[in-house]
This record gives structure tokens, C-alpha cells and sequence, in this order.
């Protein structure tokens, strides 16, 4: 996907990530861990994801706007921060890309 501009619509189970420009539009999806069941004391459908696998999503959507020249990430949860926060740790370059974030 070799768009100038991307917006990436994220939550905790996909990203889905668009190459948009004046003639074409483009599409990706990256799909996050799977949720567990936790093993240890607590309520017994409490949810998590293990910080590996939620690491290794970050990362691959990152790769994917390693090439955009200006980057809006939306979405409904949390996930949105993360992804920037993990952008100023582990991609500045990309983190520099970024010009703007919303709920939607």
C-alpha cells in the first residue's frame, strides 16, 4: 500500500488501515490476538490479551503506515491511544505522520 495519506480505524480486534489518494483507494486489514480466558483468580470471564501478542499487533499495523506521508487514526475504544502511544516508543518517524485522532 503505497498511499500518502492513510486513516486507520482500530479497535481491539482489527485495524483496518486506508490508502486514500485522487484516483485510487486502498484497503488493509490486521487483526488483533485472540482474546483469553484468564487462568488466574478473578472473576472467571475476565478478558485480557497477553502485552506480547497486543505488542505484536501494534507493531504489524505500524509497519503497515511505515510508508504513509500523513496518518488519522480513528476508532470507538481505547485502542486508538495505544497505537499512538506505542507509535512515540517503538515508530517516531511514523508517530511524526500522525495528524490527527478521533472517536468514532
Amino acid at each position: 500500500m503505497n498511499k500518502h495519506q492513510r486513516v486507520v480505524w482500530i479497535d481491539h480486534h482489527e485495524a483496518r488501515i486506508f490508502g486514500v489518494d485522487d484516483a485510487l483507494f486502498e484497503e488493509a486489514k490486521v487483526l488483533a490476538p485472540s482474546r483469553h480466558l484468564a487462568r488466574h483468580p478473578g472473576p472467571a470471564t475476565r478478558e485480557h490479551e497477553h502485552p506480547e501478542e497486543m505488542h505484536r499487533f501494534l507493531r504489524e499495523v505500524a509497519t503497515t503506515l511505515d510508508s504513509a506521508g500523513q496518518v488519522l487514526i480513528v476508532g470507538p475504544s481505547t485502542a486508538k491511544l495505544e497505537l499512538l502511544r506505542h507509535l512515540g516508543k517503538e515508530a517516531r518517524t511514523t508517530e511524526a505522520k500522525v495528524v490527527g485522532i478521533e472517536t468514532v
